[in-house]
């Protein structure tokens, strides 16, 4: 194993509930016809990319764009800064990576730029080699800073062992290729998961 690549709000960072307290300051603010929302409900409804998530919880880009939505959920996430912290145990880890001779790669759908200010902030930029973010707030996806269309992968099999998701934590070690994809759909949103299988049999990767 060479690398380790961290995903960072709710891995790195323990920010749910922050996340949370600015998704119903801004329901309230823009008069969403709906209670506050509730924690499982937060994390039953919430998927990529972030504009999906607003609709079902209800907003209406007719009557407010989402970069109008986002700006105000966003300005209210950084004045609770206080509240966040890193989770427990983390620095550990990232401190044994190092010792371990790992590469350590922080990849992120947050802006780049506000994602190095939070790490400067937290005190935990020293701990990592690269930090990857997207150009702006609206939390699009992350997969295209990561892998861009058509490129091509040059980590062989053998050097990725542990994928860890909000999902769950499966070793591709001396797995097959039909073992590892199905392992790793296993640990996607399950909102992708049909998908995702349908798209690796089209592939010719499940049987």
């Amino acid at each position: 194993m060479k690398y380790v690549i961290y995903d960072f709000n709710g891995t790195v960072l323990d920010d749910t509930e922050v996340c949370l307290k600015a998704e119903n300051y801004t329901i309230e603010h823009f008069g969403l016809d709906r209670p506050p929302l509730t924690m499982d409900e937060y994390l039953h409804i919430f998927t990529f990319p972030v504009q999906k998530y607003y609709e079902n919880v209800g907003f209406d880009w007719s009557k407010n764009s989402y970069a109008e939505v986002g700006q105000y959920w966003f300005d209210w996430y950084r004045a609770l800064r206080d509240e966040y912290k890193v989770h427990e145990g983390v620095i550990e880890v990232l401190k044994k990576s190092r010792e371990l001779g790992y590469i350590n790669i922080l990849l992120s759908a947050s802006s780049l730029v506000e994602l190095k200010k939070q790490l400067e902030e937290l005190g935990i930029e020293e701990y990592f080699d690269e930090v990857l973010g997207i150009d702006n707030i609206y939390a699009g996806s992350k997969i295209d800073i990561a892998l861009p269309l058509g490129s091509a992968v040059s980590t062989r099999r053998n050097d990725v062992h542990y994928v860890v998701t909000e999902y769950g934590i499966v070793n591709l070690r001396y797995r097959t290729i039909e073992e590892r994809v199905k392992a790793m759909i296993s640990i996607a949103h399950p909102e992708f998961r049909d998908r995702l299988t349908f798209q690796a049999k089209k592939e010719g990767l499940l049987y």
